[in-house]
């Protein structure tokens, strides 16, 4: 079975993940060095930036799924758009049990009403940064509008503090972390 080791040295099996193994710590640290688009934005602008804006903008009630939105590419990486959309079927395979682990250990659960809210959510947080962060402003017809605030990187380090400081602030500390 395919594998992959953390952050913290742990070895996560992708098609069924040990939910004693993962860990927010690892997470925050690898999303932080992950970046969105492929790095095709004038500066390194991580998965963990992108996951806390969504948890800022959708339903507080969802606030959290909104975090975790994408903690599963922690262990799959993240895949650009357009091809991920191509190999969904294939790339679902190992995403879709890593992404349940996660939601189950932390709480999130499968609300279709929450991953609505969280979709619409991604997708304003997309439009966004298509507008601020690339060389040429970049427009797609199929997104909302874009938010009213800038977006601006914030580096490795201080996404990955914003990160654990915004999953402590929803889960008021349930759980530990670095």
């Amino acid at each position: 079975m395919p594998c992959v080791t953390t952050y913290s040295g742990k070895s996560i099996e992708l098609s069924s993940p040990d939910p004693d193994l993962i860990d927010i710590n690892d997470i925050a640290h690898q999303l932080s060095l992950i970046n969105r688009f492929n790095g095709a934005t004038v500066e390194p602008y991580s998965v963990a930036q992108h996951s806390v804006i969504v948890s800022n903008i959708v339903n507080p009630e969802f606030a959290l799924l909104g975090l975790l939105h994408d903690a599963a590419e922690a262990y799959v990486g993240d895949i650009v758009h357009p091809v991920k959309e191509g190999i969904r079927d294939f790339f679902w395979e190992f995403e879709r049990p890593c992404l349940s682990v996660i939601f189950d250990k932390y709480g999130v659960g499968h609300n279709p009403a929450g991953l609505w809210c969280v979709e619409t959510a991604d997708m304003q947080a997309r439009a966004t940064e298509f507008r601020d962060l690339f060389k040429t402003p970049q427009q797609h017809e199929h997104l909302p509008e874009p938010l009213a605030y800038k977006i601006e990187p914030v580096g490795n380090w201080k996404a990955k503090r914003m990160f654990l400081n915004r999953f402590h602030e929803l889960t008021e500390g349930r759980f530990n972390y670095e």
